[in-house]
């Protein structure tokens, strides 16, 4: 479970962890709609897919752009307009998590940030039943082109696919690949004009320069998007890839030369579904379903039968479904049977209070089955359970239903069109029906239909008629406006609150428009920074708006504690920091204000970048800040300062809030980081001091032992000690706790990664080191190249006087592996005496070879050298210069000792 998921749900769920949550949802849906990552998230997925059906076609994965971070006033302004606030106060969710979360977001490479039951079909009930349906007004798409509004309104428009399910959540195996667009040509003599050629504008606030990836709506079963269709400003088209998963979830590439928001559109078209009465009259029982499909969309936790044994809620409901279905049933009638079973046996929640969902480590389904009670994603869940455990295979689907969409009139267009937005997320089932007992059949698209009751009577806007209050003091007027399609809207009382402070700024009766104001007085009391307003009318109706106040701002720094670290003793290497932010014009506290704590080499401002981790420290209601710090293992020993420096950024309910023109930093404080400890290291209990040994076989393990001893403590124990092997590019061997002794040690395999030699290895704790050697006693291999060349010199001058070889040096075992700065001679035989003498080599000799083994060398001899023809032989007498590694040595291995003949002679002419 994710540290999000942990804080919010741990201690039990209620109406304000519900908000919460919610929250976190809006926020990331806000900043991510038009990216993979968004997908990803909430989805759980590893990368976002749109919609349609065809499993043949291939895909491939494109490349994750990180989204951009629109923190700016309006963003979060627009944001916390959905949100009671005051209502939030006591969440207690920590900063660094949420921030942590995001910017695992950002990266793109999100793992499995689960938030469980609040998936997309969950949040948006969950959020209108606590009157925050506002927040589905986010647009995600619009629809134009359509030949009937009705006929679109139950229509659903699919993003991800997913078939594996792990009692917490859905995953999706699916494969990817290109996917081919299609052509107009082939619409228009085979379809055109029914189905209709829809077009659809997508908004796409703030691309990246370069690649962008987005899920795309598309329609089942098959995307089918036309060729050349895709077209927004700024983007360069002959990089417009379309790519689609084995379960028919789409996405498009897009390449833009400017991060300007843009609206992408593109034209689509979907098939007509067969009715209920054709897939009926067609189907077969589903024990003919193909193996190939059973095996991959039958699967429960950990099997069918285990899961039922291991969920006794789930299994009554499974009995009292078993003696509704009969075995004669066809794979549709089942589907149907269970989804009118759900219906019949299970319900929406009608207030926050009626819905709590699954604990950590209960099973969705099961928490499902014994409350009766869930949203979208747990019915549409629970079907998907139900029928494979009847042996109807079956995927879970999430996306968006066109319930309610609304036609109007778009100026830019100039046509009608309806708005996808985020009230109509959606979750439902894709089954596989089989149509003869050979197995032939398809996949149909299965909406369980759980009915909802959601919405209320008013909506409520607020604003003033100045965001940013530059000196003080000044006046600011705040207008609420209610509004409603069947009430009255006038004589209705607001209340108005400054919920960072609490004050109460008063009441105004709502006029015929359903407008009520009040006037803001802002003197030096108001303390600095950011103001959220609320207008309130009921539990159900309220609203914010954000006024800044600008001015001074200061930070002192009062404890750090303790002000001497010592990275190699038994205590945890950190440090309490402790100061507050303040405004300098009232002397009132700072809260909320998020404070970097900075590491400064000491009487520099030459600072140890990302020296602490949390970095960062955020006021609470005191404006004090409070934290111990843990210092970075990197940071190394020496006299530095602490600096706390404030750069404009507040934390409003977990969530940064940046005004930039307000910054301040504090004064400095000592922090001296020392150490004190010795790090010795064995192979095969030889200590580092005998290079030379052991001498070992390949194929053998060593015991890596390293001894962590204090000059004041003694052995130290529960110190991590990590073991790597340098010569292979310091490869992570393993890692062990120390003892009470001071020992940790971890095996070694000497494997075909090793080379012939001396090998390298070394222990670690924290930044202290200590290596040593093992030689493997193999013989390398000489490998000639070519050479010599010429094979016929002149010793005297006339023609050529100097040949050349060239060569390499590496394992007997693995040819991959040279054997670096070994050093080579070349002999000069003839008749078995040794002419070596006469030599004239033009590098310095012996010759070592370089890091890749290599060796290019160029002779001449001497002018009274006998003329004939000499064989040439090349040694390697285990010499090896390491004086260039961390620990240097210079080898000297007469057992790896080797010699090479050339194929062809020397002949040296007078």
């Amino acid at each position: 479970m994710s540290e999000l998921r942990e804080e919010i749900l741990g201690t039990g769920i209620n109406k304000k962890r519900i908000i919460g949550i919610a929250l976190v949802a809006i926020i990331l849906i806000s900043m991510f709609a038009f990216s993979v990552t968004f997908f990803s998230f909430l989805f759980g997925s590893q990368r976002p897919y749109p919609s349609r059906e065809k499993a043949e076609t291939e895909y491939e994965d494109a490349l994750l752009i990180k989204a951009p971070f629109p923190f700016d006033a309006d963003w979060l302004q627009n944001l916390l307009n959905q949100f009671n606030l005051s209502d939030l106060a006591d969440l207690n969710i920590d900063n660094q998590t949420l921030i942590n979360m995001l910017s695992d977001l950002l990266d793109g490479e999100i793992g499995d940030l689960d938030l469980g039951n609040f998936s997309m079909g969950s949040i948006l009930p969950l959020l209108a039943l606590l009157g925050l349906a506002g927040a589905g007004d986010i647009e995600i798409f619009r629809v134009y082109n359509y030949a009937s509004l009705n006929n679109m309104r139950d229509v659903l428009w699919k993003f991800e696919c997913f078939d594996e399910y792990t009692g917490d959540g859905w995953h999706s195996t699916a494969s990817t690949d290109i996917y081919d667009f299609y052509g107009y040509g082939d619409y228009y003599s085979i379809y055109a004009p029914d189905p209709e050629l829809l077009k659809i504008k997508k908004p796409v606030p703030t691309p990246e320069i370069g690649i962008n990836s987005m899920v795309i709506p598309t329609l089942f079963p098959n995307p089918y998007v036309m060729e050349g269709s895709v077209n927004a400003p700024n983007l360069n088209p002959a990089s417009t890839t379309l790519y689609k998963t084995e379960y028919n979830c789409t996405i498009l590439d897009l390449s833009f030369n400017s991060n300007d928001g843009v609206n992408m559109t593109y034209e689509m078209f979907g098939l007509h579904l067969p009715t209920d009465q054709e897939i009926n009259s067609n189907a077969v029982e589903a024990a003919y379903t193909p193996s190939y499909i059973k095996d991959k969309y039958l699967q429960l936790p950990p099997t069918i039968d285990i899961y039922k044994s291991n969920n006794p809620y789930f299994n009554t409901h499974f009995n009292n479904l078993d003696a509704i279905i009969n075995p004669s049933d066809n794979t549709f009638t089942v589907a149907n049977k269970i989804k009118n079973y759900l219906n019949t046996n299970f319900d929406i929640p009608r207030s926050i209070d009626d819905y709590n969902p699954a604990p950590e480590g209960v099973d969705t389904v099961e928490w499902f089955c014994q409350t009766r009670i869930g949203v979208y994603s747990d019915f549409a869940s629970a079907f998907c359970a139900f029928s494979r455990a009847f042996g109807v295979a079956s995927r879970f689907v999430d996306g968006f239903n066109s319930i309610q969409i609304e036609e109007f009139y778009d100026n830019d267009e100039g046509q009608d069109t309806f708005v996808i937005k985020y009230e109509n997320l959606y979750n439902w089932a894709e089954i596989y029906v089989p149509m003869d007992v050979s197995g032939t059949g398809q996949w149909i698209q299965f909406d369980i239909e759980p009915i909802t009751i959601l919405g209320g009577d008013y909506s409520i806007t607020v604003d003033s008629d100045k965001t940013t209050i530059s000196s003080r003091p000044d006046t600011a007027t705040i207008t609420a406006t209610i509004s409603s399609l069947t009430d009255p809207v006038d004589g209705l009382t607001v209340t108005f609150t400054d919920v960072t402070t609490g004050q109460d700024l008063g009441q105004d009766i709502t006029d015929i428009n359903g407008e009520a104001s009040i006037l803001f007085d802002i003197d030096n009391l108001h303390v600095v920074g950011p103001h959220i307003i609320e207008a309130k009318y009921d539990d159900r109706n309220y609203n914010h708006t954000i006024i800044e106040i600008l001015g001074d701002i200061s930070v002192l720094l009062t404890t750090v504690n303790p002000g001497e670290i010592n990275i190699s003793d038994s205590q945890l290497d950190s440090t309490n920091i402790q100061g507050y932010v303040y405004d300098p014009i009232n002397g009132e506290r700072v809260k909320d204000a998020e404070v970097n704590i900075i590491l400064f080499h000491k009487g520099t401002n030459n600072e140890e970048v990302n020296a602490f981790n949390p970095s960062s420290i955020t006021t609470d209601e005191n404006g004090d800040f409070n934290e111990f710090l843990d210092l970075n293992p990197t940071v190394p020993a020496g006299q530095y300062e602490i600096r706390a420096d404030f750069n404009g950024t507040w934390i409003l309910y977990g969530f940064p809030y940046p005004i930039f023109s307000i910054s301040n930093s504090s004064n400095r404080m000592e922090l001296n980081i020392t150490k004190s400890l010795d790090v010795l290291f064995y192979i095969d209990g030889i200590p580092t001091d005998n290079p030379t040994s052991p001498l070992v076989s390949r194929t053998q393990t060593l015991t890596l032992t390293a001894r962590m001893v204090s000059v004041v403590h003694g052995p130290i124990s529960n110190k991590s000690v990590y073991f790597y092997d340098y010569s292979r590019g310091d490869v992570l061997i393993g890692s062990n706790l120390s003892d009470i002794n001071g020992y940790a040690s971890v095996n070694y395999f000497v494997g075909d990664y090793c080379v012939a030699g001396p090998n390298l290895l070394y222990a670690r704790i924290g930044l202290q080191e200590n290596y040593s050697y093992f030689v493997l006693n193999e013989v390398p291999t000489i490998n000639i190249i070519s050479g010599p060349t010429p094979r016929v010199i002149n010793r005297t001058g006339e023609g050529a006087t100097q040949f050349n070889i060239v060569g390499e040096i590496y394992d007997s075992t693995n040819n991959s592996l040279p054997i670096s700065y070994s050093e080579i001679t070349l002999t000069l035989l003839k008749g078995g005496v040794n002419y070596s003498s006469y030599l004239a080599p033009s590098e310095g000799y012996p010759y070592q070879t370089d890091s890749a083994g290599n060796f290019d060398l160029t002779f001449g001899v001497a002018s009274n050298t006998p003329p004939g023809n000499y064989t040439l032989r090349l040694d390697f007498n285990g010499t090896i210069n390491l004086l260039s590694y961390p620990y240097p040595y210079h080898f000297n291995l007469p057992s790896l000792t080797t010699s090479t003949y050339f194929s062809n002679d020397l002949k040296i002419e007078a």
